[in-house]
């Protein structure tokens, strides 16, 4: 037997109503990021921001409040919002933009170890 992550991983195991709620989570998430106002936000629900944006595949938006929410030096989501910026940056075609955020990342990773 497969687990359920393994069978899920692949669209073609989804059916035709999983596929389509995801269709509509998708683009509830794209208007509601639209609609965001991103400054109202702060630390954890600055984070939740991020990822309805990435849900919603705007990319843009969800590479800038991950970076705010970084900015802001919250601690609890930073490595994943590092993440989240760096996904956005390359699914938006900006690969380089990724690698050195992916670098400044490990950089202040490594800067943390040594105090």
């Amino acid at each position: 037997m497969h687990p359920l992550d393994l069978v899920r991983s692949s669209f073609d195991n989804w059916s035709d109503a999983e596929l389509g709620a995801l269709s509509v989570a998708m683009r509830v998430a794209r208007q509601a990021c639209v609609e965001s106002k991103p400054e109202a936000y702060s630390g954890e629900d600055l984070y939740e921001l991020a990822r309805l944006c990435s849900l919603g595949q705007q990319w843009g938006a969800a590479n800038t409040i991950a970076l705010q929410y970084i900015a802001s030096g919250a601690e609890a989501h930073r490595t994943q919002a590092y993440i989240l910026s760096m996904n956005s940056l390359m699914r938006a075609g900006d690969t380089i933009a990724a690698i050195w955020s992916a670098r400044l990342f490990l950089y202040q990773r490594k800067s943390e170890k040594l105090v």
